[in-house]
């Protein structure tokens, strides 16, 4: 990846967190959910299943 793709990753990130806990709160749920095998998620969805995604929808969620 190149330095204006992590900036623009990063950006996002902290534009999101500034809006606050109630936006990661159901993508967290979701990621949490599907990574129990509560919500089954289909291809498409991969990526909000995986352990890195959980992990930063968490974090992302109480800072």
């Amino acid at each position: 990846m190149n330095l204006e793709t992590i900036l623009s990753i990063c950006l996002g990130i902290g534009l999101a967190s500034a809006s606050g806990f109630r936006v990661f709160l159901p993508v967290f749920a979701l990621s949490l959910a599907s990574y129990i095998n509560l919500i089954p998620l289909n291809e498409s969805w991969a990526w909000i299943y995986g352990l890195p995604a959980l992990i930063s929808f968490g974090v992302a969620m109480f800072f």
